[in-house]
Protein backbone atom coordinates (compact mmCIF):
# COMPACT_ATOMS: atom_id res chain seq x y z
CA UNK A 1 0.00 0.00 0.00
CA UNK A 2 1.30 3.45 -0.63
CA UNK A 3 2.04 6.23 1.89
CA UNK A 4 1.90 9.75 0.69
CA UNK A 5 5.42 11.08 0.76
CA UNK A 6 6.85 14.22 0.26
CA UNK A 7 7.48 13.52 -4.05
CA UNK A 8 4.47 11.61 -4.41
CA UNK A 9 3.70 7.69 -3.91
CA UNK A 10 6.35 5.51 -1.72
CA UNK A 11 5.93 1.86 -0.95
CA UNK A 12 7.79 0.66 1.64
CA UNK A 13 8.27 -3.51 2.36
CA UNK A 14 10.50 -5.86 4.27
CA UNK A 15 12.24 -8.92 3.46
CA UNK A 16 14.23 -11.54 4.73
CA UNK A 17 17.80 -11.89 3.62
CA UNK A 18 18.91 -14.48 6.34
CA UNK A 19 17.66 -16.93 8.98
CA UNK A 20 19.65 -18.69 11.14
CA UNK A 21 21.28 -19.86 14.89
CA UNK A 22 18.42 -17.70 16.45
CA UNK A 23 18.96 -14.19 14.48
CA UNK A 24 16.61 -12.88 11.53
CA UNK A 25 18.20 -10.61 9.37
CA UNK A 26 15.64 -8.40 7.06
CA UNK A 27 16.19 -5.25 4.42
CA UNK A 28 14.01 -2.56 4.38
CA UNK A 29 13.31 -0.73 1.01
CA UNK A 30 11.35 1.37 -0.59
CA UNK A 31 10.52 2.76 -4.18
CA UNK A 32 7.78 4.95 -5.91
CA UNK A 33 5.21 4.07 -7.80
CA UNK A 34 7.95 4.61 -11.12
CA UNK A 35 11.43 3.38 -9.39
CA UNK A 36 12.96 0.00 -8.77
CA UNK A 37 13.18 -0.76 -5.31
CA UNK A 38 15.89 0.17 -3.22
CA UNK A 39 17.50 -0.68 0.05
CA UNK A 40 17.68 1.65 2.97
CA UNK A 41 18.48 -0.30 6.07
CA UNK A 42 19.10 -4.04 7.33
CA UNK A 43 17.71 -5.07 10.78
CA UNK A 44 19.33 -7.60 12.81
CA UNK A 45 16.40 -9.12 15.35
CA UNK A 46 17.70 -12.23 17.99
CA UNK A 47 15.03 -14.05 18.40
CA UNK A 48 14.36 -14.43 21.56
CA UNK A 49 10.70 -15.01 23.35
CA UNK A 50 8.45 -12.13 24.24
CA UNK A 51 6.73 -11.85 27.36
CA UNK A 52 3.18 -11.99 25.99
CA UNK A 53 3.34 -11.54 22.70
CA UNK A 54 -1.00 -11.17 22.96
CA UNK A 55 0.56 -7.15 23.72
CA UNK A 56 2.12 -6.74 20.59
CA UNK A 57 0.25 -5.10 18.06
CA UNK A 58 1.06 -3.53 14.67
CA UNK A 59 -1.70 -1.31 13.74
CA UNK A 60 -0.68 1.76 11.19
CA UNK A 61 -4.09 3.25 11.47
CA UNK A 62 -3.67 4.27 15.24
CA UNK A 63 0.09 4.40 14.66
CA UNK A 64 1.54 5.65 11.41
CA UNK A 65 4.87 6.08 9.89
CA UNK A 66 6.11 9.66 11.76
CA UNK A 67 6.13 11.81 8.45
CA UNK A 68 4.05 9.51 6.45
CA UNK A 69 0.54 9.61 5.45
CA UNK A 70 -1.46 7.30 3.45
CA UNK A 71 -3.97 8.43 0.78
CA UNK A 72 -7.70 8.69 1.97
CA UNK A 73 -8.98 5.06 -0.54
CA UNK A 74 -5.64 3.24 1.13
CA UNK A 75 -7.20 3.98 4.26
CA UNK A 76 -10.43 3.11 3.60
CA UNK A 77 -9.50 0.01 2.15
CA UNK A 78 -7.05 -1.21 5.34
CA UNK A 79 -9.53 0.17 8.06
CA UNK A 80 -12.46 -2.60 7.98
CA UNK A 81 -9.48 -5.78 8.49
CA UNK A 82 -7.67 -3.77 11.50
CA UNK A 83 -10.41 -2.86 13.04
CA UNK A 84 -11.70 -7.23 13.04
CA UNK A 85 -7.92 -7.21 13.91
CA UNK A 86 -7.85 -5.10 17.19
CA UNK A 87 -10.79 -7.39 18.24
CA UNK A 88 -8.61 -10.53 18.47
Amino acid sequence: MPYRGEFGPVEIAARTVESRDGQWNIELLHASSTSKWKRFAVVHLDAEPLPDPADLRFDSMLNPLPGAETYPWARRLRERSYAVARKG
